[in-house]
C-alpha cells in the first residue's frame, strides 16, 4: 500500500495541476486524508517513531487545510454525478479512464468498496451496487485476496451487496 502512495504522488509531484483535475485522483487523496488516515494511525499506535509521527500530523492538520469528511462525501457525489451524467463505465472509471482517456492511476478495490459505502449512505443505491461489484472483482485479482484482513472486507462488501 504505501508503495502506491509514493508512486501516486511522484505522478502528482510532476503536474499537480493536471492530478487535480481528475475526479478519480481527488476521490482517491480524499480517501486517503479522511477514512484512510485513521487506519494507518491505529496501525502505528505501538511504534514509538511512528507516534511522533502522528504527533507532528497532528500539529500539522492544525495549521494546514486538510479535506473534511464533508468534503470526502462530496467527491464521491460528484464522481456519481459524472458517471450519471456522461454515462461512464464503473470498471474504466476505475481503471483511471474518463471517456476512453486514461487520466490518472487506477483505484484499488478498497477505494471502489469505500465509495460504494459512501454511496450507499448518500442512497445511491443504482451507483451503490455497480461499485461494490467493482470492489470485489478488483479483490479477486489481488494475489493476497486470502488473507485474513481481506475476508473481513469480503465479509462486508457480500453483507452490502446482498441488502441491495
Amino acid at each position: 500500500e504505501l508503495h502506491r502512495i509514493e508512486m501516486e504522488y511522484a505522478q502528482a509531484s510532476r503536474n499537480t495541476e493536471n492530478y487535480l483535475t481528475n475526479p478519480v485522483n481527488v476521490y482517491r487523496l480524499m480517501k486517503r486524508l479522511t477514512n484512510d488516515w485513521t487506519i494507518y494511525e491505529e496501525r502505528v499506535q505501538t511504534d514509538e517513531a511512528a507516534k511522533t509521527f502522528l504527533r507532528q500530523m497532528a500539529e500539522y492538520r492544525e495549521t494546514l487545510s486538510f479535506p473534511s469528511e464533508e468534503d470526502f462525501k462530496a467527491s464521491a457525489a460528484a464522481l456519481a454525478r459524472l458517471q450519471e451524467t456522461y454515462h461512464l463505465d464503473t470498471e474504466q472509471i476505475a481503471g483511471g479512464f474518463l471517456n476512453g482517456v486514461k487520466y490518472g492511476t487506477s483505484m484499488t478495490w478498497q477505494d471502489c468498496f469505500v465509495l460504494g459505502k459512501q454511496l450507499f449512505h448518500l442512497e445511491e443505491y443504482n451507483h451503490t451496487k455497480m461499485w461494490l461489484k467493482e470492489s470485489m472483482q478488483r479483490l479477486y485479482r489481488e494475489p493476497y485476496y486470502k488473507d485474513p484482513h481481506t475476508f473481513e472486507y469480503v465479509e462486508d462488501v457480500a453483507k452490502n451487496l446482498l441488502s441491495l
